[in-house]
């Protein structure tokens, strides 16, 4: 049998090999489209994406001007501790390679109150004197908050497979791990922060909460991201996430798939309510036996798929923004010419009255990258701005001329420079403008419907938690991507992108082989960022 095998594989050329592997095309090449590739690769198939930028990564990405780069997405990313789940799917679709450096974050961030600093630690010990060193008077509450950030160190995410397929033992063995926390999670999913930073006494407390994250989010989101960061799983990888995304995209390769750029859908062609292939910008038809939309959600439903097999779910998400709003922004870069390594690398600054295109912004965050060469060369040392922004906003400046809309952005780069130069004590000639993107950024280059970077905000009173992904009615089709499971996010995008291979194996019925415990060969470098 075995010299047969061998006969076999000397008399086999590798294209009848590869025509014999079931063909699935990825449309997006971002995080989600890249992690379902590797996963299918690993499972015998022929995978292409086809990618709408020049670059992989879509909104996990980067560019460059005059020759400095601009990191324009992870601050921080879930999962890079090497004891958490999320940390073996990094590893396996080679995100972190032998060469990585993690750099742990000492805290989330500054924020300025009046002509004091305090902090936002990540450990919980810190924070909690922190805050006592703020407000005694709420030591109860603190304490209560610091017990919550404990409790939901149980949270419990479906990396090894989607919940609908797992069996009646794989399910009981998550409800155990996410048993501690259940009634906590119920409760906190269903609290405003504002509604649970009432109870402090210290307004300057609540300032503090309000302006980490917006006031109006789910009590759950908060906390899950401040037990993230006490466990040391939501550093920096030092390159930004462009040089990340150009990792894994090595991988993907490495193991035989394809991806080509420069190369918009523009259609999913469906037959009989099966998904045969898709057509290209250009009109050229491209058939094949699975189709991964990987790309913006209103995008597929309503552009690639003309609205026929919408679900009910997201369309009473899109036809209600004011309740379901979307996380855009406008991202300012500066690059600062002279050593900031000693002011913060993460500082939240108060403004008086700060306002634009009628949207107010009483303060804004500014990132410090002076802890990472990547963002250190001849021109200075990087700083970025996130001004979060709205669909009302969105829609103002996408009615602008193209004069209007480059006098708003001038506006808002000379408005923040000047006062960076008061706040960071520079001169006139110490910083200047690297770049400006918008809403309208994001919708040209990733298709991002209103130019959102993430899914839905999670509101307390928004409903459903993942979506499958398997429509209603459609075969051979299997949705990727972060807007399956509000917030959204790089770690989502991940392990759904993981599930999106599963679903098409199991479509096969073939058994879903995972590698991930091959891939243990990297010594990633941790540091701390402080």
């Amino acid at each position: 049998m075995f010299c047969f095998y061998s006969e076999i594989n000397k008399t086999t050329s590798k294209s009848t090999i590869k025509m014999n592997k079931k063909k699935v095309i990825i449309i997006g090449g971002g995080i989600s489209g890249l992690t379902a590739g590797i996963y299918l690769l690993d499972n015998n198939f022929d995978v292409t994406i086809y990618e709408k930028h020049s670059i992989p990564g879509g909104e996990c990405t980067g560019w460059y001007r005059n020759n400095s780069y601009i990191d324009g997405c992870a601050h921080w990313i879930v999962g890079t501790n090497p004891k958490d789940k999320l940390y073996k799917l990094w590893e396996h679709i080679g995100a972190f390679d032998q060469n990585s450096v993690i750099y742990d974050m000492e805290y989330l961030s500054k924020f300025e109150c009046g002509d004091k600093m305090y902090t936002l630690y990540s450990d919980i010990k810190k924070l909690k004197q922190e805050l006592l060193s703020i407000s005694k008077e709420d030591k109860r509450q603190i304490n209560k908050l610091i017990t919550l950030i404990k409790l939901f160190s149980y949270t419990t995410i479906p990396t090894h497979k989607p919940i609908d397929m797992m069996n009646i033992f794989e399910l009981i063995a998550f409800g155990i791990r996410f048993l501690p926390m259940a009634l906590a999670f119920r409760k906190y999913s269903r609290m405003s922060i504002q509604e649970f930073t009432r109870r402090f006494k210290s307004p300057v407390i609540r300032d503090i909460l309000h302006r980490w994250m917006n006031k109006e989010y789910k009590m759950s989101s908060f906390l899950y991201v401040l037990q993230e960061a006490n466990k040391n799983n939501a550093g920096v990888v030092k390159g930004g996430s462009l040089q990340m995304s150009k990792r894994i995209t090595v991988r993907f390769k490495e193991l035989g798939g394809n991806i080509i750029y420069n190369s918009e859908v523009k259609k999913i062609v469906i037959e009989n309510n099966i998904a045969k292939g898709i057509i290209l910008g250009s009109d050229e038809k491209v058939e094949a036996d699975y189709i991964i939309p990987s790309c913006d959600i209103h995008h597929t439903f309503y552009d690639l798929l003309d609205d026929k097999f919408t679900p009910d779910y997201f369309k009473k998400k899109f036809s209600a923004l004011d309740k379901n709003p979307l996380n855009s922004a406008v991202y300012v870069s500066y690059k600062v010419l002279k050593d900031i390594s000693n002011l913060p690398k993460m500082v939240d600054y108060k403004t008086e009255g700060l306002s634009f295109e009628n949207m107010k912004l009483p303060h804004f965050q500014v990132r410090n990258y002076s802890f990472d060469e990547t963002y250190i060369d001849k021109n200075g040392t990087l700083i970025t701005i996130i001004l979060p922004t709205n669909d009302k906003f969105y829609q103002i400046i996408k009615e602008k001329n193209k004069a209007e809309y480059n006098q708003m952005k001038n506006d808002i780069a000379s408005t923040l420079k000047n006062i960076l130069i008061e706040k960071m004590n520079l001169k006139e000639n110490e910083i200047v403008l690297m770049d400006i993107a918008t809403p309208l950024t994001y919708e040209r280059y990733a298709n991002a419907y209103h130019g959102s970077y993430m899914a839905f905000v999670s509101m307390p009173k928004s409903k459903g938690l993942m979506q499958k992904g398997e429509i209603k009615n459609l075969k051979n089709l299997i949705v990727a991507g972060q807007w399956l499971m509000p917030p959204g996010g790089l770690p989502i995008a991940l392990f759904l992108g993981k599930h999106a291979a599963q679903r098409v194996c199991r479509l096969e019925k073939k058994v879903f082989i995972n590698k991930e415990k091959d891939s243990n060969i990297y010594n990633v470098v941790k540091k701390k960022a402080v």
